[in-house]
C-alpha cells in the first residue's frame, strides 16, 4: 500500500465524517403537553352566596316577628289616665312631714257627692232653726252638748239611738253620708276668737256657737255676737270644707 497515496483519501475520509456529523439534524426535544384547565367553579359559588344570603334574610325575618309577638303578649294594654287621676296619685304618694293636707281634685262622682254633702249641711242647719222655732229660739247645744232628741225628730226619724255625737248605723239615709256611713254631730263649743277650724274627713259635723263662716272654703271662722248664732261645717273629698250658719 502506497503511504503517500492512500493519506489523500484518509483525510477526505475524515473530513467527510466531521461535515456529516455536522448536519445531522439534532434529536427532536420531546413536547410536554399541558393538561386543559380545570373550568371555572363561578357559577357555582354565587349560587352558593344567593343561597346563603337568602337563608340569612328569612332568619332576621323569623327573629323579627318572634320579637314582636312576644311583646304584644307581655305588654298590657295602655291605659289613658287624665290629669286629675295624675294629680291624686302623686299627692296620695308624698308624704311630707309637718306639711298640711293637700286639696284632690275630685272625680266625676266624688263632685256629685259632694254637692250632695253640700245640700245635707244646709238641710241639717234648717233643721236646727226649727228646732229654735219650737223651742224659744234654744239651739240644740244650749245645753253644752248636742240635743239627743233633735236629730230623730227633725232630721231623721229611723236614728233609734239617743247619741247624736256618735255614728248610729241605725240611722236611714236622710242622715247619712253619700258614701253610706252615718253622720254625726261634734259640738266644738263657743268660738272665742277668729279662727280656721280644724275639721277632719270621719263624717262628723263640726258646730260652734257664737260663730259665723268667713265665706271662704278653708274652715275659716270669725266670732258672732251671741250664743245662739253657730256654723256648721263639713270636710269634703276634694279637702275644701264646706260651711254654713244660721245668719
Amino acid at each position: 500500500m502506497n503511504a503517500r497515496g492512500d493519506e489523500p483519501k484518509r483525510l477526505c475520509y475524515i473530513y467527510g465524517m466531521e461535515q456529516q456529523s455536522f448536519t445531522s439534524p439534532a434529536p427532536a426535544t420531546p413536547v410536554m403537553q399541558t393538561a386543559p384547565a380545570a373550568p371555572t367553579q363561578k357559577k357555582s359559588n354565587t349560587g352558593l352566596i344567593v343561597a346563603l344570603v337568602i337563608t340569612i334574610l328569612a332568619l332576621i325575618g323569623v327573629s323579627v316577628a318572634l320579637i314582636i309577638v312576644l311583646a304584644a303578649r307581655k305588654e298590657p294594654p295602655t291605659k289613658e289616665i287624665s290629669k286629675e287621676e295624675c294629680v291624686e296619685k302623686l299627692l296620695g304618694d308624698i308624704d311630707i312631714p309637718g306639711m298640711p293636707d293637700l286639696p284632690k281634685p275630685s272625680t266625676n262622682d266624688e263632685s256629685e257627692d259632694d254637692v250632695q254633702r253640700e245640700d245635707d249641711i244646709s238641710r241639717f242647719l234648717t233643721a236646727a232653726n226649727d228646732f229654735q222655732a219650737n223651742n224659744n229660739g234654744k239651739t240644740p247645744w244650749d245645753s253644752g252638748t248636742t240635743n239627743e232628741k233633735w236629730v230623730r225628730r227633725y232630721i231623721d226619724n229611723k236614728c233609734t239611738a239617743d247619741t247624736p255625737e256618735q255614728a248610729d248605723d241605725s240611722c236611714g239615709n236622710e242622715f247619712r253620708d253619700p258614701d253610706g256611713q252615718p253622720y254625726y254631730f261634734v259640738y266644738e263649743g263657743n268660738l272665742t276668737y277668729a279662727k280656721k277650724a280644724s275639721v277632719q274627713r270621719d263624717h262628723g259635723i263640726r258646730v260652734y256657737t257664737y260663730a259665723q263662716c268667713d265665706g271662704g272654703d278653708d274652715g275659716s271662722l270669725t266670732v258672732a255676737s251671741g250664743k245662739r248664732q253657730f256654723a256648721m261645717l263639713y270636710k269634703l273629698s276634694d279637702g275644701s270644707i264646706t260651711c254654713n250658719d244660721n245668719h
